[in-house]
Formats: C-alpha cells, sequence, structure tokens
C-alpha cells in the first residue's frame, strides 16, 4: 500500500513538473508550484515509505533508514520554512482562515500570525530537533544483533 502512494506520489510530482511554475485548477482558482513543495514531498516520501513498505528492517536498511534522514532531514525543513516564508504574504493579504471578532464564539484567529509564530518557535527549535535525531540514530544502530 505504501508503494502506492510513493507511485501516486511520483507521478503527481512528474506532472507538476510538466505543467510549470504556474497553472490554473480546473475550477480556475490560481496555482502556484514550488521547488518547495516538490523537495518536501520527494524527501518525505523517500524518508517514510521505503523501509515500511517491506515489513521487516535488513541490517543495511536500517542503517539506511537511520542514515537518510542526515540530508533529507534539513531539506524537508528548509522546504516547510521556505513554504511558510513565502505563503506570509498570500496570508496577510488575503486572509483566508482568519476568524473575526465579533462573533458567536468571541473568539478571533489570524493564520498569518499563527504561521509567524509557528516560524518563531520551528526555526530555534531546528538544533535540537536534528540533535534529537541524531541521538536515535546512534541508540538505533548501537543495539546489539538478535539472531
Amino acid at each position: 500500500m505504501n508503494g502506492e502512494i510513493a507511485g501516486k506520489v511520483a507521478r503527481e510530482l512528474e506532472e507538476e513538473e510538466e505543467i510549470g511554475e504556474d497553472s490554473r485548477e480546473k475550477n480556475g482558482r490560481e496555482r502556484r508550484r514550488s521547488v518547495g513543495t516538490r523537495h518536501k514531498t520527494k524527501s518525505e516520501t523517500i524518508e517514510e515509505d521505503t523501509w515500511e513498505a517491506l515489513g521487516f528492517t535488513p541490517g543495511w536498511l536500517l542503517w539506511l533508514r537511520y542514515s537518510t534522514f542526515i540530508i533529507l532531514y534539513p531539506t524537508g525543513i528548509t522546504s516547510e520554512v521556505g513554504l511558510i516564508y513565502n505563503a506570509l504574504p498570500y496570508m496577510r493579504e488575503y486572509g483566508k482562515y482568519r476568524i473575526r471578532m465579533p462573533n458567536k464564539l468571541n473568539f478571533g484567529f489570524d493564520y498569518y500570525y499563527n504561521a509567524l509564530l509557528t516560524l518563531g518557535v520551528y526555526v530555534p527549535g531546528i538544533p535540537d530537533l536534528y540533535g534529537y535525531m541524531l541521538g536515535q540514530r546512534k541508540k538505533a544502530l548501537s543495539k546489539p544483533k538478535t539472531a
């Protein structure tokens, strides 16, 4: 099943690359495609689906699982941060997912400021996240193999 999902994602990415940077959806709304989206999707597909598809983990695949993140994790994070940053002007201009006061719930929410808060917390936390992953790698690869 994971292989089917990965194949579908790969086909969609190839179609996106053929269409170009800007295109129109069937309903006429403009959709912007970016390099960040492609890199993020490819990184996550490679990182998550490759070893889960087999259902067991041979030694070389275990090593691959805990080593590929060294390159894929930073590319994924960079893509996520870049996508949020590039979307900020659109969020502010169009105000999509904004809930203004007053309303029945007496609650206000602005997606633009939520994205800024996310960047403000996420970006400084990246070294800790990466360090945690390196620790997990060391722990997983140092486990004795059972026969």
